[in-house]
């Protein structure tokens, strides 16, 4: 993080480190796991650690596979930026189209980990026009060396090529990546979600909207910049301090050490510590 004009009050921070006030909502999930990822050293040097090893061609440690977040160390070793810019002063694409969640399919060290084989190879006596037609689709049965196999309508089936060369993050995020983009559009109802506003990268839901969250952690930048809790105020609130008029702004700082700590450990975030 960068900061400004320090002087007898603390360090006034520049206004891009706290003011998510005007994110747009689809900036927001994104947004949230970047700017608390900045403000955690150990992800900040998880990632950094990612990116080395990804360099020497190394399989990426046990701390970073075992991370909880690990789709999110995968995303950020490939921003570029991070951790030295502030979310809004990313660039356009990366702000609206990085795809956090879903890594690409193609892994950091060359290699296409996973490949979709076309049914138009195993079509087993049908002609190739109609089994391509099929693919992935739900509630078909596939014929294949004369064994029908059978699937529910809610279920489909496909055929992998595994590059086995890849790295196995590479392969998992590859396979939950296409995966994704493959449901079929007829599923889609099917799928218990949770609006991107309150879920995890898992889709678990967490105990917060991501909005609010950002505006916490906003405030206890600005604390942690100053020296008491009057500087807060005179320099970021611009009205006179008065006693308990800090207590709204200690319970903000609270939420946002609480969101860390899940970062940093994975200690589980409780619906009532969020009220």
């Amino acid at each position: 993080m960068t900061a400004a004009r320090p002087n007898g009050k603390g360090t006034k921070l520049d206004a891009l480190e706290w003011d998510f006030y005007q994110l747009p909502d689809d900036e927001a999930h994104r947004a949230f796991f970047y700017e608390y990822a900045r403000s955690s050293n150990i992800v900040c040097d998880l990632v950094d650690n990612f990116r080395q090893e990804i360099k020497q061609h190394k399989r990426p440690s046990q701390p970073i596979l075992e991370h909880g977040l690990f789709p999110l160390l995968f995303w950020l070793g490939r921003v570029r930026d991070f951790p030295k810019k502030p979310w809004q002063k990313l660039g356009h694409d990366t702000r609206l189209y990085s795809d956090l969640g879903n890594p690409s399919s193609f892994s950091l060290d060359g290699f296409q980990p996973i490949q979709f084989i076309g049914w138009d190879v195993f079509h087993d006596g049908v002609p190739k026009d109609k089994t391509k037609m099929i693919l992935g689709r739900a509630g078909i049965e596939y014929r294949f060396n004369k064994t029908t196999i059978k699937v529910a309508p809610h279920e489909s089936i496909f055929v992998l090529r595994v590059n086995w060369k890849a790295s196995d993050p590479a392969i998992t995020q590859a396979l939950y990546r296409h995966l994704d983009f493959m449901r079929p559009p007829d599923c889609t109802h099917l799928a218990k979600s949770v609006s991107p506003k309150q879920s995890s990268l898992d889709e678990k839901k967490i105990p917060f909207r991501k909005t609010n969250a950002l505006q916490w952690l906003g405030v206890l930048r600005r604390r942690n910049a100053v020296k008491t809790w009057r500087d807060f105020f005179s320099l970021y609130e611009r009205r006179d301090f008065s006693r308990g008029a800090e207590r709204a702004r200690e319970e903000d700082c609270r939420k946002a050490k609480l969101i860390l700590d899940w970062f940093n450990t994975g200690a589980p975030l409780h619906t009532k510590d969020f009220k």
